[in-house]
């Protein structure tokens, strides 16, 4: 079971968290031989999804850009293989990494293209959904639209209330919902960015296994206060 597409799929979503990127993707290789020799080929979807986000946090870690440029290409194929798949939630998860990677790279119009069709998707997961509408209003705010403050405030008291299977993923939404504003913040509203903080803090703080949130924490205070 553990050496299944699912269990490694798992093992490297717990890696990856835990700040392991190495281990990550060699579990990541791992699970998409196995969704062949499962012939599953939403796990192949999946595994791609996850590679993405892998590549995202090196980058993130490292600022070396070709990190990105796997990313987008990872996230490019987990979307051609989810509409060859017809499965709407792999569709929309696959769209919303790629947005998140162009909005990385600074495509910003690409990435709200992604990230409204990722939201366009029929898919059961009301949690899930509500934190993509975050992430598309903070960057409609970034933009310079500021009445996308308002749909923010509305789609984090949505994913708040809304119940999801994986409480994990859950606190990982919400605590990135409101350092993401809070990071677009910075530089225009200190004290409501510090507000968001504290906020993403708390969550932090209520979960052990946010290892890697927590280390983001870290360094978006010093973007706050940086030191002299």
């Amino acid at each position: 079971m553990n050496n299944d597409s699912r269990g490694l799929l798992m093992k490297a979503e717990q890696a990856r968290e835990q700040g392991d990127f190495r281990k990550s993707l060699e579990l990541l290789a791992d699970a998409v031989v196995a969704a062949f020799e499962e012939n599953k080929e939403e796990k192949l979807v999946d595994a791609l999804s996850s590679q993405a986000l892998v590549y995202r946090h090196l980058f993130e870690k490292t600022k070396a850009k070709n990190y990105l440029v796997l990313a987008k290409h990872s996230s490019m194929a987990a979307i051609e293989l989810a509409r060859q798949n017809n499965d709407p939630t792999l569709l929309s998860i696959a769209l919303y990494n790629l947005g998140k990677v162009l909005e990385s790279i600074g495509e910003n119009d690409e990435a709200l293209k992604n990230y409204k069709e990722a939201l366009s998707q029929t898919v059961d997961r009301p949690a899930m959904m509500a934190e993509m509408k975050t992430r598309l209003a903070v960057l409609e705010y970034k933009n310079g639209d500021h009445t996308a403050m308002g749909r923010f405030e509305t789609s984090v008291e949505e994913l708040t209330n809304s119940e999801d299977p994986d409480n994990y993923a859950k606190a990982v939404w919400e605590s990135g919902a409101y350092m993401h504003m809070a990071e677009a913040l910075i530089d225009r509203d200190k004290a409501k960015a510090k507000q968001l903080i504290d906020e993403a803090e708390k969550i932090i703080a209520s979960d052990m296994r946010l290892k890697l949130r927590r280390e983001q924490l870290e360094n978006l205070k010093l973007k706050l206060n940086p030191k002299t």
